[in-house]
């Protein structure tokens, strides 16, 4: 039978306060971040210019980060407004280096024509493999830098790998 603060003579631990009542602000904060993506995709279907989805999507951005300023702590609010930015700067190449690393000669003289095989599997093992190498010299690597330090040379140099 379960003992300890917070357990009635039954044995049963009362209900856990709804996540709105313990986190009101979070709560904010997501459905901010829902109503401007909702926002934009609206923007989207309008038909709106490349220009003017530009400029709502950095409105919109400004007011998420300001409100994550806002209204939560900062030790809470710094790295999710960090967080919120990377995301913003992330451009998905994904699709096209597929086609650049797999499309044959006649369609891409210049590319390396590997193998769909190639492309998905061995790549990928060779994905995983870096990030297997790095969770298990991370600690032995970084344990000298801050967080801070540590998350801004690991991001550097994620984002460059991303590119290649």
């Amino acid at each position: 039978m379960p003992s300890g603060p917070g357990v009635g003579e039954t044995g049963i631990t009362p209900r856990k306060k709804y996540l709105w009542e313990s986190h009101p602000e979070l709560c904010y904060v997501t459905f901010l971040v829902a109503g401007s993506v909702i926002c934009l995709n609206i923007s989207v279907g309008f038909g709106l210019s490349t220009t003017s989805l530009f400029c709502i999507g950095l409105t919109l951005s400004a007011f998420v980060m300001g409100a994550i300023w806002w209204f939560l702590r900062p030790e809470i609010a710094k790295p999710l407004i960090f967080d919120f930015m990377l995301c913003l700067s992330y451009v998905n190449l994904e699709g096209a280096l597929f086609y650049f690393y797999t499309d044959t000669p006649d369609k891409y003289t210049g590319g390396p024509h590997f193998s769909k095989f190639f492309y998905t599997a061995i790549l990928g093992l060779v994905t995983f493999a870096g990030v297997f190498v790095g969770f298990t010299t991370g600690e032995a690597l970084f344990k000298e830098f801050s967080s801070y330090q540590s998350i801004m040379r690991i991001t550097v140099v994620a984002r460059t790998f991303t590119l290649f």
